[in-house]
């Protein structure tokens, strides 16, 4: 039944509302199953998911090092505490920390061959975790379509 002015005035939602708010408890259902299932893979190697995102992009820059405030703009999940993690990550043996050649003042922080092992075991075990849904169960089409509704959420 569509929804008529006499529903709005009675404080009912409104079918485009109710479609919206859907879509909106969807996608954080899928954003915590995602989460829970990335946890599951983590929990048995003592990382929690904002390690994984500092090892990926040390990971990433290898080999050139970076500092905490590079990583620290890097991460997805912002945390005000990347010194902590960081410092848990060099006494796990999977990040390096060294003073700046170029700068005395300036830690150069970098993965290690150990860490780089780590990420080469958990990156297929993560994607088995979320059932390879972005390789196996959406065309690309769909994950354009994905990528341009979530880019216009952060607009």
């Amino acid at each position: 039944m569509l929804q008529t002015n006499s529903n709005l005035k009675e404080g009912r939602p409104t079918l485009n509302q109710k479609i919206h708010a859907t879509a909106y408890f969807n996608f954080l259902h899928t954003a915590n199953w995602i989460e829970l299932q990335v946890k599951g893979v983590l929990r048995p190697h003592d990382l929690t998911h904002a390690q994984f995102n500092i090892l990926k992009i040390l990971n990433g820059s290898h080999p050139v090092p970076l500092s905490a405030n590079d990583i620290k703009e890097r991460m997805i999940f912002k945390n005000p505490d990347v010194t902590r993690l960081i410092d848990r990550l060099v006494k796990k043996g999977f990040v390096v920390r060294a003073i700046c050649a170029d700068n005395r003042r300036k830690v150069d922080i970098s993965i290690s061959q150990l860490g780089m092992e780590l990420l080469d075991d958990l990156f297929p075990k993560v994607r088995d975790a979320v059932k390879n849904f972005f390789e196996q169960q959406i065309t690309v089409e769909e994950a354009s379509e994905l990528n341009r509704i979530l880019d216009k959420m952060k607009d």
